[in-house]
Formats: structure tokens, C-alpha cells, sequence
């Protein structure tokens, strides 16, 4: 190695696209490793290119790739306007022939429906293929995959809905192949999570021997479990299983794991992370910044009152409901003077702090 060393960090929707933590992680990552010279791969939404941080000078290079192709993001607008049972003749007959790429798509699906990480030969064929992932969806692929899911996993659900589950796994699977094609050249890699980012670089270390190290932000699997509330039975058990396919797969290749904290680190290694490729780094705070008596010290140092905070975004995926639970629970234990509750992060619905207020009082 030449030079300075050389890493791509590679993100889902986060940096340098979305403010929150990772993409704050991130950013001082970058800032305070002024010895190395740093890439971004951010897989972002649809429409979603912007950045909304200041790259820093050590960034060499940042690609922005869609991770759902194009054209099946039109096809969802599509199916809503036209009635469900057309989907088959919009989207792919079945007597069409089924496009490059296709067989290789229904065998990756035999070992995503079992939740099992799929083999180096695959992950080098999803590659080859992955050069327009547009046209390996295209025609009855989609479909013909949907009527397989059914069959394994038997459902009593729409069809309409499993298709488009079907798709958006695909999508997935599709989508990291190709990105692992745009990744700038680099030393190693750093995915910010197991599950789409990590498959990416197990797909670009079969095919290109780029050595990749994981930092997990959360447990993805948790996450996943919120993020699929509501949905059906069957469309949330091939959503699981497509992302335990993925995070084993992203284990079985990665060079080195980084957890954020002790739980991370059981939870990788009874995902199948062998102990000696699993390390912890905690998270720090800039204690500089917050001299005693800082402004917050002033400001909440009452004598007699316990405050209980916690920093995160105001939605779901973060437990707020949880901690607003909890808060009720000790005001009714220790009285409503006792103890005040904070949270501090954004929020797109309004006001955070009226609902803290309202539990800290026993009424939320």
C-alpha cells in the first residue's frame, strides 16, 4: 500500500444524503481521520441525491446509486392506477421468455427463503448479471418468482401484495449486485450496516478480493421487525428471511465486525461471526465541548428531581413509544416531582417535547 490508505465507506439512505446519526458518525469519521483518503458509496432513494453535509477534503470520491432500478419504481405507480388483476398483463406473461439473469435470481431465492447465505459462485453470477439489473426484472420474472414464494411459503394473502414484496426484494438483491460495480476502487471498504450494505461488499470481495470491515449502527433484524408492522403474515416472513439471507451473507465474507456495544457484539457472533472477528468500539462523546457547569447542568440541576433523557429521532424504528411506556411506569412508582423525562432529536410531526411532558407527569 502506497500512499495514503484508501477506504469507501459505503451507506443505505444515510450519508451524506439524510441527517441522523450514522450519517453524524460518519462525518467525524471522515474529519478526524485526516491521514486517510475516503470514498462514499450511498445507496439512496429514488430522487434523493443531494448532500446535506460539507464533504470533507480527504473525500475523494462520492457516487449516489438508486438502489430500486428505475423502471419497476414506475411499474408501483403503474399498479396503482390499473386494476390488480391486470398486474400479469402489465408486468409479464408467462409465456414470454424468461430474461439473462433469471435462473440465476430463482436460485438465490431457494437459499433466501430459507434465510441462509447464499454461495461465492452465486454472489459472482448475481455480479455478471447485474450490469442492467432493469432487464433481469423485466417480463415474467417477477411474477414467475411471486407464484414460487407462494408455493414455498403458502399464503392466503393478495397476490397483489406478495408480488410487490417480490419485487422489492428483488429490487434488493439487484440493486447490491449492481452497486457492487460502481464501488471506487479502495484498500478496503466499510459498510455502515449487515443487511444491503454488507451484501454489497460480500458481492465486490468474491468477485474483486476487496476486503470489507462492518460497523453495525443497531440490530438490523429488530429494526426489521418495526419497519414491518402491519404487513401480512406471509410478505413479512420473506422480508425476514431475504435480510437474515443477507446479514449471514455479509458475515460469512467480512474481514472484521465492529459493534457499538457488548449486545452487538453476542448478537453478531450467535448470527454466526466467529468471536475472534467481532470487536466493540463504544461510541464517545467530545467531553471538551461540555465543561462543567455547562448550560445544561445549570439548567436542569434541581436537587430533589431526577432527569432521565435519551437522543434519538422521533419515530418509531428508535422505541420512543417504549421509553414514553417506561416513563409512565416510574412516574406511578416515584411520584410525578420526582423525575422529569426529555427527548432531544428531530422530529417531522410536530413538538417532541409535549408528549414528554405529559409523560413525565403521568399522563401519557
Amino acid at each position: 500500500m502506497l500512499g495514503k490508505p484508501e477506504v469507501t465507506i459505503v451507506t443505505e439512505g444515510t450519508y451524506p444524503i439524510t441527517l441522523g446519526g450514522v450519517t453524524t458518525w460518519v462525518q467525524r469519521l471522515i474529519e478526524h481521520s485526516s491521514n486517510v483518503r475516503f470514498n462514499v458509496l450511498c445507496l439512496a432513494p429514488s430522487g434523493k441525491a443531494e448532500p446535506v453535509v460539507d464533504i470533507p477534503e480527504n473525500v475523494r470520491d462520492v457516487v449516489v446509486r438508486e438502489l430500486v432500478p428505475r423502471r419497476v419504481g414506475k411499474r408501483r405507480w403503474v399498479a396503482r392506477v390499473f386494476p390488480v388483476h391486470r398486474i400479469r398483463w402489465l408486468l409479464g406473461r408467462r409465456g414470454e421468455r424468461a430474461p439473462e439473469g433469471f435462473r440465476v435470481l430463482e436460485r438465490a431465492f431457494e437459499y433466501i427463503l430459507e434465510g441462509e447465505p447464499l454461495e461465492g459462485e452465486m454472489l459472482e453470477r448475481l455480479y455478471e448479471v447485474s450490469e442492467n439489473p432493469v432487464r433481469v426484472l423485466e417480463g415474467p420474472t417477477v411474477y414467475t418468482l411471486a407464484q414460487y414464494v407462494e408455493d414455498q411459503l403458502g399464503s392466503d394473502e393478495r397476490f397483489s401484495d406478495l408480488y410487490w414484496a417480490v419485487a422489492n426484494v428483488c429490487s434488493f438483491v439487484m440493486g447490491a449486485a449492481s452497486g457492487a460495480r460502481h464501488m471506487p476502487e479502495c484498500d478496503v471498504a466499510h459498510p455502515q450496516n449487515c443487511g444491503v450494505c454488507g451484501f454489497l461488499c460480500a458481492v465486490r470481495k468474491v468477485v474483486k478480493g476487496t476486503p470489507y470491515i462492518i460497523t453495525e449502527h443497531g440490530v438490523l433484524v429488530r429494526e426489521l421487525d418495526t419497519r414491518l408492522e402491519g404487513l401480512g403474515d406471509t410478505v413479512r416472513e420473506l422480508y425476514r428471511r431475504c435480510f437474515e439471507s443477507m446479514i449471514k451473507t455479509s458475515y460469512q465474507y467480512c474481514d472484521e465486525v465492529l459493534a457499538i456495544s457488548d449486545y452487538h457484539r453476542e448478537h453478531a457472533v450467535e448470527q454466526g461471526v466467529p468471536e475472534d472477528r467481532v470487536d466493540v468500539i463504544y461510541s464517545g462523546i467530545e467531553t471538551w465541548k461540555f465543561p462543567p457547569p455547562s448550560d445544561v447542568e445549570k439548567k436542569f440541576c434541581e436537587a430533589d428531581k431526577f432527569h432521565v433523557g435519551t437522543v434519538a429521532r422521533v419515530e418509531p424504528i428508535k422505541g420512543i413509544d417504549v421509553f414514553v411506556r417506561m416513563a409512565a411506569k416510574v412516574v406511578e412508582e416515584v411520584g410525578k416531582n420526582r423525575v422529569r423525562f426529555h427527548v432531544v432529536g428531530p422530529s417531522t410531526t410536530g413538538s417532541t417535547t409535549r408528549g414528554v411532558r405529559r409523560s413525565s407527569s403521568g399522563k401519557g
